[in-house]
């Protein structure tokens, strides 16, 4: 599950160039199945985190990471809009100072469900909680683990704006930054399960909105994601 706060999204192409305030959006949802999550041809369906991790020194993890978030713009909802709407053809002609708008099929269908992929690099700290309990011997660990990082988004946009051709294209749209912390079991040096909360910022800079305008879009949001992994630990040359 991933939140996100309101954003301001901005279009611009021929013939139109306005921003929606205060846009909502949430994430999708994947009912559970062990196909859906776990089938090799539909792992890209569901929500999911993938991730590895290279201690380079003393409790000190190099990590890389890939986010396969699912955004979608709520229709319909009721939001400013400002800028213009001129180009021949196009629905809501007009020029709007915060006039009240709601977004519907015509205007605007946005989601980033295949997905909002944040791909990015980062250092993480891990502590092992129980490692003076010597009767454990290595058999079980608990980690504490925060970390930063920092990477690129590259979403699937799934648009139809201002009833024009629909968009559906990968593109390297933008950047995130992120903090994270988890709490991790680690069983006999190799199985591991960790709870973890991630916040961050997530900029796109250009997406695209409309092949038949060179339409652009934009927005910056804020997200929580609150979420669980498991694995497995390797050793190289220990």
């Amino acid at each position: 599950m991933v939140y996100f706060t309101d954003s301001d999204l901005h279009f611009s192409g021929n013939g139109y160039d306005f921003t929606l305030k205060n846009v909502v959006a949430k994430d999708r949802q994947s009912k559970f199945s062990i196909g859906t999550y776990f089938g090799p041809t539909k792992f890209t369906i569901p929500q999911t985190n993938y991730g590895i991790g290279y201690f380079f020194k003393n409790n000190y993890i190099l990590t890389l990471g890939l986010d396969h978030m699912k955004y979608v713009v709520q229709r319909p909802q009721e939001v400013a809009i400002f800028g213009k709407i001129d180009g021949s053809g196009l629905p809501y002609q007009g020029i709007y100072n915060g006039e009240k708008i709601t977004i519907d099929d015509s205007l605007l269908k946005l989601e980033h469900t295949n997905g909002l992929n944040y791909l990015s690099v980062g250092i993480l700290r891990a502590d092992n909680l129980l490692k003076k309990i010597k009767s454990l011997g290595g058999k079980m660990e608990l980690i504490l683990r925060e970390g930063v990082g920092a990477g690129v988004l590259i979403p699937k946009t799934d648009i139809t704006l201002l009833s024009q051709p629909r968009n559906d294209q990968y593109r390297i749209s933008g950047f995130g930054i992120s903090a994270n912390t988890g709490v991790e079991v680690l069983l006999f040096n190799h199985f591991f399960i960790r709870a973890v909360l991630k916040a961050g910022y997530i900029n796109l800079v250009s997406f695209n909105a409309s092949p038949k305008s060179s339409g652009k879009g934009s927005q910056q949001f804020f997200f929580l994601q609150p979420g669980g992994q498991f694995g497995w630990a390797f050793y190289i040359g220990r």
